[in-house]
């Protein structure tokens, strides 16, 4: 039964994700703290780190479609990049020494304030 539940997440997941864009992280990573729940607090982390490898897969495969053309006109956005990349790393810095119980729980109200 698990095994089927995970596979219509998954179905799930893709569908929101071509669709609308967004989805996966809201989807994925309840469904795998549920999944690793074995692993006590330390599936929260698991959770955000298997959301995080399918976004760079999808941002990857985002790029290696999108047409040349647009690509430049994007060029030119390093400060944006450097910004994004700097609030990233604050974000797991302050992750790995926040308590599993708070990140669980940020997680849930930001998906309810989504």
């Amino acid at each position: 039964m698990d095994l089927l539940v995970l596979l219509g997440v998954g179905l799930l997941t893709g569908t929101t994700t071509v669709l609308f864009g967004f989805g996966g992280g809201f989807v994925t990573v309840p469904v795998v703290v549920w999944a690793d729940s074995a692993l006590g607090g330390e599936a929260t982390r698991v959770a955000v780190a298997t959301s995080v490898v399918v976004m760079v897969v999808n941002a990857g495969f985002a790029t290696a479609v999108t047409p040349r053309r647009t690509l430049a006109a994007l060029r030119g956005g390093g400060p944006l990049l450097l910004l994004l990349a700097a609030g990233g790393a604050a974000g797991v810095f302050a992750t790995r020494l926040a308590p599993p119980v708070l990140t669980h729980w940020a997680f849930v109200a930001y998906t309810a304030v989504t």
